[in-house]
């Protein structure tokens, strides 16, 4: 009878803690968690005069919760940053970032690559939320693509 009783109460801690862990995910899983990366660069001509080579910095929410996405940008290994007049084909902020979508922020290349030659190899791409936190991604070369 005791070894049932212990048997029983083991089993039940384990579903008690199964239960928590559940839960745990469940809550992290519940708002929003946007990644950033860039998908290199795309020789582009658009409507409105836009044309040549671009840096498409992509954020997207893998979360279930929307977030406002305040401003973007990328950062280079000196800290300092690089902050582009955005294209009319991009998004613009401040916007809501719906779960499950993806923003798509472009700048010319060449804007960029200016920055580029006067601060360091590795710039990173960058998005701030209305939350206050900043999601960074994989650092560029000067071609705009991840190193």
């Amino acid at each position: 009878m005791v070894v049932a009783s212990f048997v029983i109460a083991i089993v039940g801690l384990l579903l008690g803690l199964a239960s928590l862990a559940w839960q745990v995910v469940s809550w992290v899983r519940e708002g929003p968690r946007v990644t950033v990366w860039t998908q290199g660069v795309r020789l582009t001509t658009f409507g409105a005069g836009t044309s040549g080579p671009l840096v498409a910095v992509r954020a997207r929410n893998v979360g279930r919760g929307d977030v406002q996405v305040n401003s973007w940008g990328l950062e280079h290994p000196d800290g300092t940053g690089s902050m582009f007049q955005p294209l009319p084909e991009g998004d613009h902020c401040p916007m809501t970032l719906i779960a499950g979508h993806e923003a798509v922020f472009l700048a010319p290349l060449d804007q960029y690559q200016k920055g580029y030659d006067g601060h360091g190899a590795g710039a990173m791409p960058w998005v701030k939320l209305a939350t206050g936190q900043t999601v960074t991604g994989k650092a560029i070369g000067r071609d705009g693509n991840e190193l």
